[in-house]
């Protein structure tokens, strides 16, 4: 399957998934590139060529992670230089890729984990809480938000 290159408007954040755990990687005339295959929420796929930073953080996730990116711009002098910021869907908590991790696993155990991790904070801030009630809210509402429900 060919996919587009993505490309990004400026200062218009686009969601983006990642398809696999591992970019394609190789040299050209203008060095290294880390060339990512991601989809948008219209499940229309994309090549995504990232800058070093931005592979720095997307290496460490696997795939079905979800993410916000965003081209920015600023002027240096007379020059506008872009960049890129990530954002992870996952309330900023950063998962890193787990060695043990299945290739099949859909994500939903560590979804599970970190729903009854931040219930127990809550219960003991609030000790009237029900551990597993509070955990299971916030499963369902990390699973199924605004149409992420591919964890």
């Amino acid at each position: 399957m060919e996919r587009k290159k993505l490309e990004l408007q400026i200062n218009s954040p686009a969601n983006l998934q990642l398809l696999f755990d591992e970019p394609i990687t190789g040299e050209n005339s203008y060095g290294s590139y880390y060339c990512y295959a991601v989809k948008d929420d219209n499940d229309i796929e994309y090549s995504f060529f990232a800058p070093l930073k931005i592979h720095n953080e997307l290496s460490k996730k696997n795939k079905g992670t979800m993410f916000q990116l965003t081209r920015t711009a600023t002027q240096k002098g007379k020059k506008l230089v872009t960049d890129y910021e990530v954002k992870f869907q996952n309330n900023g908590i950063k998962e890193e890729k787990d060695p043990a991790t299945k290739p099949d696993d859909n994500g939903y155990y560590e979804a599970m984990l970190q729903s009854y991790a931040e219930a127990t904070k809550i219960q003991s801030q609030f000790s009237a809480v029900n551990l597993n009630q509070c955990a299971v809210t916030l499963f369902i509402a990390r699973t199924k938000t605004n149409g992420f429900n591919n964890f």
